[in-house]
């Protein structure tokens, strides 16, 4: 066997290897310089963890969405910022209406904000349809309405077009990023342009972001 040892005396560093009976000192010079790495901001490398806001509440006891949970979410998004998260995710707070709940995403935004989070990215529109993963059509948010349905169509235009307007009325289409749904298969090809073609008209001039399968 080869054996290392490392060692440090009267200022030099030196690395012994031993190997049978030979033996060898090599000395070595440790440089350390001052490293100040750049604020976290939106001119960073765009980083995203998904947060489950239900997690956060259900873990510390807290009612969900009141006023000691915003809190508590600020207290992690600034610990998400402080590992170098610039992006998160912003559930839609769909409503019995299919439309997004706008007081709600508003102040999650906002509190998100405030510990300097730069992007947001909005929850997923669509899933499979029951639930039913990969082997099923893509569905609107719920499930119940396929993409390719005249249902599902008018439903998945009345969410894009619903948070379109509230983008609009608070100056956030900037800085927004849209989650279509998570991890299309190839089978899904056909239901995931269509639901894209869907956002798109819906919600121009916001970039869409997936994980994809194909």
């Amino acid at each position: 066997g080869c054996y290392f040892e490392g060692m440090t005396f009267r200022g030099v560093n030196r690395l012994t290897v031993r190997q049978g009976g030979f033996k060898a000192e090599l000395p070595f010079d440790v440089n350390v310089h001052d490293v100040m790495l750049p604020a976290v901001g939106a001119k960073s490398y765009k980083y995203v963890n998904w947060i489950n806001y239900d997690s956060i509440a259900a873990c510390h006891g807290l009612e969900p969405w009141s006023e000691a949970h915003y809190a508590m979410i600020e207290r992690y998004a600034h610990l998400a910022v402080r590992s170098r998260q610039t992006m998160a995710t912003v559930p839609l707070f769909l409503t019995t209406n299919g439309v997004p709940e706008e007081a709600k995403l508003v102040r999650l935004v906002r509190t998100l904000d405030r510990a300097g989070i730069a992007w947001f990215l909005g929850w997923h529109f669509c899933g499979f349809y029951q639930g039913r993963w990969h082997v099923s059509p893509l569905a609107v948010k719920g499930y119940e309405w396929p993409v390719t349905t005249p249902a599902g169509a008018q439903k998945l235009a009345e969410a894009a077009a619903g948070l379109n307007a509230i983008l609009d009325r608070h100056g956030l289409k900037g800085r927004w990023y849209q989650h279509v749904v998570d991890e299309p298969s190839p089978q899904h090809v056909s239901d995931y342009r269509a639901a894209c073609a869907i956002v798109r008209k819906n919600l121009p001039n916001v970039r869409l972001f997936d994980a994809t399968e194909t």
